[in-house]
């Protein structure tokens, strides 16, 4: 458009110049019409070729112009054919309007569709976003409503955590003032000065015994044996008597060596009458056999086996005619100087295998109406003693049952009611830090060392005596076992059989006595086990 604006602004200023320079032949104007009817297909293929380019440079449009421009200037035609000319170039023109026109509103319209989709997209995109968003805050909802419930059940079980705690440190707080007052009671609960004076001697003689038998009263002749040896005079004395007991008198702790005076002292009957002890027969016994009394509990140091059994306090040879009473020890009691020679004189012996094949062999006449005891339970048992609770370790002691069948000696049960209630001791359930302890000191010095307490001389809370609490050792019936006569009575299958058989009836026997007499004589039971 700019092209034909300047030809004809070049074609108005130069029409009355070209008229009288040029001089126009048909020739020339039949060529220049030829070429005038060539110029507008040359100047509309310019503008179609602009309608293929997207933008042409400055510098070539202005060389356009220039040729353009000279192009009209050369031409000699006339006025006519001008203006067919510009009529072709006008058209041209028209044509390049209109199609830009169409082309402007088909980029429109593909504008319009790309706003549109845009527009749907931004729509679709802004949609899911606030669907995210609701999402996302929902989620967020979600997760604030599960963290103020989780901190509110945290809460809530620590504030229970903290009310249990506080109500088991109430607790606590009342059990250690309870047991305040309980060693407070113990301390300043002296003895009254005006008591009889048989109860006086009662305590004397439990007191004499814990010195005598309580493992302080070991030490004590240990003691006494050694400043008898310091002695000028007493050690010419005292040093044959303990090579005479390392060397010839080893034996003595297997065999009867009895002192029936010894045995009739009226400080054991004082004992008897200081709980009081006493011992009841359910069934008579034999004197043509042998016996061997299995007693339980154990307690903390089995008085009542050492009281009914090792002395007449309670009358057992009136009661047993004809049967004569051994109370088995640990072995180690009759290696201290001086108190081996009271255990001998009691008729206590060692529990050990010697023993029972010398006190119940049944190819000797004299062992007739023989009746070894020995506490089964022992140590372990020792353990679990407690007030009330009768935890009886039995299920795999079976070595008094073996003894029997090996010298035909007849099991008798004997239950001491009351055995656990004398002492108290501090707790110690397997598994606790005290009862580790207990179980490996025990397995080095096979001496049960229980933690335990009793009254006292002077007052009535604390001390190393038995309290008063009534004692009573009860004999069951006699179970008869048959001599085994084979070879090996730990070996032979037979053997086993057989001991397996009457372990069970001991126990079965021993159950039975037990309800019997239970609630006739310890009104403290509270619980029985066999284990």
């Amino acid at each position: 458009v700019e092209v034909v604006r300047a030809g004809e602004e070049a074609m108005v200023g130069d029409s009355d110049r070209l008229e009288e320079e040029v001089e126009v032949s048909p020739k020339t104007v039949g060529e220049g019409a030829g070429k005038e009817e060539q110029a507008p297909v040359a100047i509309g293929e310019g503008p179609s070729k602009e309608e293929g380019a997207n933008d042409e440079d400055t510098g070539d449009r202005k060389g356009e112009e220039r040729s353009t421009l000279n192009m009209f200037k050369s031409l000699s035609m006339d006025r006519e054919d001008m203006d067919s000319v510009l009529e072709a170039v006008n058209q041209e023109l028209l044509l390049i309007r209109q199609s830009a026109a169409n082309r402007l509103k088909r980029t429109e319209a593909h504008l319009q569709r790309r706003l549109k989709k845009t527009e749907e997209a931004f729509r679709e995109s802004q949609a899911v976003l606030s669907a995210r968003l609701r999402e996302s805050e929902r989620a967020m909802r979600e997760a604030q409503q599960r963290i103020a419930e989780a901190t509110e059940d945290r809460i809530k079980g620590t504030q229970a955590t903290l009310i249990d705690g506080v109500r088991e440190a109430q607790e606590k707080l009342k059990e250690a003032q309870l047991n305040l007052k309980e060693w407070q009671d113990q301390f300043f609960d002296p003895v009254p000065l005006k008591i009889p004076f048989e109860r006086r001697r009662q305590t004397f003689s439990l007191m004499v015994w814990s010195f005598l038998f309580i493992i302080p009263g070991m030490w004590l002749f240990y003691a006494v044996s050694g400043l008898m040896l310091v002695h000028a005079v007493l050690a010419i004395v005292m040093l044959p008597y303990m090579l005479w007991t390392l060397t010839v008198d080893v034996d003595s702790a297997y065999d009867a060596r009895e002192r029936p005076y010894l045995r009739g002292l009226r400080i054991w009957k004082d004992m008897a009458d200081f709980f009081p002890c006493s011992l009841v027969k359910t069934a008579d016994l034999d004197p043509e056999k042998r016996y061997i009394f299995g007693i339980h509990p154990h307690g903390v140091i089995s008085l009542g086996a050492f009281i009914n059994i090792a002395t007449e306090a309670t009358s057992f040879s009136e009661q047993f005619p004809g049967i004569r009473a051994y109370l088995c020890t640990l072995e180690q009691n009759f290696r201290v100087p001086l108190g081996r020679e009271l255990l001998l004189g009691l008729g206590m012996v060692a529990a050990s295998r010697r023993t029972f094949r010398r006190l119940c062999r049944n190819s000797c006449e004299t062992t007739k109406g023989n009746a070894v005891a020995i506490v089964v339970g022992g140590a372990a048992e020792a353990l679990e003693a407690s007030p009330g609770d009768y935890k009886l370790v039995l299920e795999r002691r079976k070595g008094f049952v073996r003894m029997a069948l090996e010298t035909g000696a007849c099991l008798v049960p004997v239950i001491s009611f009351g055995e656990n209630s004398l002492f108290k001791t501090m707790e110690n359930p397997p598994g606790s830090k005290l009862r580790n302890f207990q179980e490996a000191l025990k397995k080095v010095v096979n001496i049960a060392p229980v933690v335990f307490y009793g009254r006292g001389v002077f007052n009535y809370r604390f001390g190393f005596l038995p309290y008063r609490h009534s004692l009573v050792t009860v004999v069951g019936k006699p179970i008869d076992v048959p001599k085994y006569s084979g070879k090996n009575v730990y070996t032979d299958p037979e053997a086993i059989r057989l001991t397996n058989i009457y372990h069970e009836k001991y126990v079965h026997a021993l159950q039975d006595l037990f309800q019997q007499n239970v609630h006739n004589y310890d009104e403290s039971f509270k619980t029985f086990s066999v284990s």
